[in-house]
């Protein structure tokens, strides 16, 4: 019988959020588009990536993907939105889309200015990538406005 692993207790100070945690590798530390980043879009990076892994954001997401198929008209089932979002715990599936409402990037202490620099430059350098809801460029819509704008990892630094 296997013994499930826990985190250290001094890496966390809400037992909540005791098991949203990332692991980042030598392999992306040593990568040169990684080292290319600035060091606080390094920084901003592992935050995005631990903050996916929260309760809160797997809800906003969740959330975020219902409001996105309604007002584009997509038909999609609850639980599809749900293994989509990453909510569907059974399938242990990780979904690569995430939202960070002005919420949480004052929590992590960010300005929603700083923030979209940061998003910014993590794109240009394909870190992430936009999926719906984008304010900043083509596909505007006034219906998105009030909608967190939902991304998604990608690989693309590894080229």
């Amino acid at each position: 019988m296997s013994k499930k692993s826990k985190i250290d207790p001094w890496l966390y100070c809400n037992p909540e959020y005791e098991n949203a945690f990332s692991m980042v590798t030598a392999d992306l530390l040593e990568s040169p588009k990684y080292k290319s980043l600035s060091h606080a879009a390094q920084a901003f990076y592992i935050v995005l990536a631990t903050h996916k892994k929260t309760y809160i954001q797997r809800t906003a997401l969740y959330k975020t993907l219902k409001d996105y198929h309604n007002l584009t008209g997509q038909p999609i089932e609850d639980f599809d939105i749900s293994v989509k979002s990453g909510s569907y715990q059974k399938l242990k599936k990780d979904s690569p889309y995430f939202v960070i409402p002005e919420k949480q990037l004052k929590a992590y202490g960010y300005s929603s200015q700083y923030a979209s620099k940061l998003k910014k430059e993590l794109i240009e350098k394909g870190f992430i990538k936009v999926f719906a809801f984008d304010k900043g460029t083509g596909g505007y819509c006034h219906a998105f406005s009030k909608k967190p704008t939902i991304y998604k990892f990608v690989n693309d630094w590894k080229k």
